[in-house]
């Protein structure tokens, strides 16, 4: 029994993870986008609104005078340009943590994310136009001459082009090579021809070599470029696609899983009706 229901509970993690992790990334992704820009924006456009419509969020003017007293200013006891002074000065206060209250409040902060969500729509059907694309590439050039950014900006942007579709891995196909070492099989994509220089070291005896990027488990977008023979290379029945699912999951999503198990499905039948 205790078993069952330990089958059961995992049958239920396993369904319920995928979900959760999705959610979990989705609501991390939003927060930074709201950390680092969405709240940013809505008191801004809190202030901007407040700078250009003097009576929004102005306090009354019984707030005012409430607020006067709570701090021993009384009409009636001191010079009246005094009070006048001291009262403006009250109303300016209480006007900006009204603004301030408004900024930070759940109304702004939505707002902010879509406006947020905009202008990163805009600017990105700004830099699909040809004027766009000039100046953005006139920047880069720009940044590239920051001592600090340049060390740092050209392997980002490799990164979020992969990742974003800017750019494409050129993969020809999936292959699995003697990597590390002997005995160990490691797969990998191959991207083209060898360095000529290696080509022609072992020409001699007529060696034909292949250069194949052995990516790292869970991030493929990282990985080793090796130089291979080509008779020491095993060509798999899989996509890229199927591939990149099988690193990622660190071989838990094994592509050819399902047709083994067909396969012994078929074979366990044949033996049933044999005997």
């Amino acid at each position: 029994m205790v078993t069952g229901y330990k089958k059961w509970f995992l049958r239920g993690l396993a369904a319920l993870l995928p979900t959760l992790i999705t959610l979990v990334i989705l609501m991390e992704l939003v927060a930074f986008v709201n950390n680092n820009f969405g709240k940013y924006i809505g008191m801004g456009i809190t202030k901007g609104i407040g700078w250009v419509w003097k009576d929004f969020q102005a306090p009354s003017e019984d707030d005012i005078t409430s607020a006067l007293m709570k701090n021993g200013v009384n009409r009636g006891e001191i010079n009246e340009n005094v009070y006048h002074k001291k009262y403006k000065e009250m109303e300016r206060s209480l006007r900006n943590e009204n603004l301030n209250r408004l900024g930070r409040s759940w109304t702004m902060v939505i707002i902010g994310f879509i406006v947020a969500l905009m202008i990163v729509l805009f600017l990105g059907m700004f830099l699909a136009s040809f004027m766009g694309r000039k100046l953005w590439r006139s920047l880069e050039v720009n940044l590239m001459r920051i001592p600090g950014i340049k060390q740092i900006y050209p392997y980002v942007k490799q990164v979020t082009d992969y990742a974003f579709g800017q750019k494409k891995m050129s993969f020809s196909r999936v292959v699995a090579i003697p990597y590390p070492r002997q005995g160990i099989w490691s797969l990998g994509f191959v991207t083209g021809a060898p360095i000529r220089a290696i080509q022609e070291s072992d020409m001699s005896e007529g060696n034909e070599f292949l250069t194949v990027f052995v990516p790292t488990s869970p991030t493929p977008f990282t990985g080793f470029v090796v130089t291979v023979r080509k008779d020491e290379v095993l060509d798999l029945p899989l996509t890229i696609d199927q591939a990149f699912r099988f690193i990622i999951s660190g071989g838990v999503i094994n592509p050819e899983m399902i047709l083994c198990d067909a396969d012994n499905d078929d074979n366990e039948t044949d033996s049933g009706d044999t005997a």
